[in-house]
């Protein structure tokens, strides 16, 4: 992760690794720049924590060409042959629980368009995430 600190208490933020770019624009703060960084790393994690936090990397798992994730009808799909799913549970892009199921598929009918990420646990402990594109 790299991050810089410019003038006006502007914020960037660049985590390579997960495709992430995080910019904070916008006036000074009133109090001379002081509390600007951490009221603004507390809350941006505070919202993107849920959906990107605590997960393991499935690339690291030898069974990832067994899993691919696509849309049909309404619906995500997580098509699976050996691996059970404990859960899978997509975010919005505030860190907000959309839609929750165990099962291998998941109703996406009444979404909104946009990016959503995509969160999903295995019975084997394995945990892995992904940004789906949900156009309706």
């Amino acid at each position: 992760m790299y991050a810089a600190l410019g003038k006006n208490d502007q914020k960037l933020h660049i985590v390579p690794s997960m495709d992430l770019v995080l910019v904070r624009m916008g006036d000074a703060a009133e109090d001379e720049g002081k509390s600007v960084p951490i009221q603004f790393d507390d809350g941006i994690w505070r919202l993107l924590g849920p959906a990107i936090n605590h997960v393991t990397d499935i690339k690291n798992n030898s069974n990832i060409d067994e899993i691919s994730i696509f849309q049909s009808n309404g619906m995500l799909i997580l098509n699976e042959t050996d691996l059970k799913i404990s859960q899978m549970v997509l975010y919005d892009l505030n860190g907000q629980i959309v839609c929750t199921t165990k099962q291998n598929q998941m109703q996406i009918d009444a979404l909104k368009s946009g990016l959503y990420i995509l969160r999903v646990s295995l019975s084997n402990g394995s945990v892995f995430a992904n940004k789906i594109l949900i156009a309706q």
